[in-house]
């Protein structure tokens, strides 16, 4: 059975799906990138990478908030696992949940560099001492 389809729409149609075929392909290869900006997902948990203390003296709070109380102390130089991260809308300040020694507390951002691993973190922790 012959329609009466223009061979210019045919062409068309073919050239659509031929497009359509190479992005699925090469879609299927992406990679997602090695981490997300903090604006798009505020709240992270679970071995996100390391900070180093980078001023000489920072307060550990008992939650991400400035006029939260202490928890603890620390020095310029001092390396931390991250155990999750948060930025506060009312003051755009990011916050790191570390562990120390058992105890949780959030350290500001300002107060500390993020690294990706603990040997980046290492060589850089001189620096702050």
């Amino acid at each position: 059975m012959r329609t009466n389809t223009p061979p210019g729409i045919v062409r068309l149609a073919s050239a659509i799906l031929a497009v359509l075929a190479a992005l699925a392909v090469s879609s299927c290869g992406a990679r997602l990138p090695k981490s997300l900006p903090m604006d798009q997902n505020p709240v992270f948990s679970g071995g996100i990478g390391w900070v180093v203390v980078s001023q000489a003296y920072a307060r550990v709070k008992a939650e991400p908030r400035t006029d939260a109380p202490d928890v603890g102390h620390l020095r310029g130089g001092d390396i931390l696992a991250v155990e999750g991260r948060e930025r506060d809308p009312r003051s755009a300040l990011s916050w790191y949940r570390i562990g120390m020694g058992g105890t949780a507390g959030w350290l500001t951002g300002d107060q500390a560099v993020f690294f990706e691993s603990r040997a980046a973190a290492e060589r850089a922790a001189g620096r702050y001492r």
